[in-house]
């Protein structure tokens, strides 16, 4: 598993944040107001940017049966493409095999089918940070 460098927050934008949320906090009914609605806009950002580079990018393919029911991930890049590949062709129509080259160089037969990654309707958090799941390949 490859590990991402964590970045900090600039002290600049934690102070800010910090002190408009401990005076939110002291007097709600004051309000929530930055004196600079650009430098709000861009602690933000920085913000988000720093939360999206420390998550984790996580995909899932979740099976019944067997079957592929859906590929689901967490931080991964919208354009990313999932292919399942299923070299199980027992009782596959001729029109749905596709050949697909090997690392050896030879070719198989296999259904394939390309997946969009939807966002999980279940808690990854509760699949991978679970002491007993194998971190090995199947």
């Amino acid at each position: 598993m490859k590990s991402k460098q964590t970045k900090s927050v600039p002290a600049d934008v934690l102070h800010r944040v910090t002190a408009l949320l401990r005076d939110y906090a002291n007097n709600p009914d004051a309000g929530f107001a930055y004196s600079d609605p650009g430098t709000m806009r861009a602690d933000l950002e920085t913000l988000e940017a720093i939360v999206a580079d420390n998550s984790p990018q996580r995909l899932a393919v979740v099976l019944d049966g067997g079957l592929v029911q859906a590929v689901v991930g967490e931080n991964v890049p919208v354009d990313l493409e999932v292919a399942i590949i299923d070299y199980d062709t027992l009782g596959a129509e001729d029109s749905d095999l596709m050949s697909v080259h090997q690392s050896d160089g030879s070719t198989a037969e296999a259904v394939v089918a390309l997946q969009s990654i939807e966002r999980p309707g279940i808690d990854l958090n509760s699949v991978f940070n679970q002491p007993d799941v194998p971190a090995t390949p199947l």
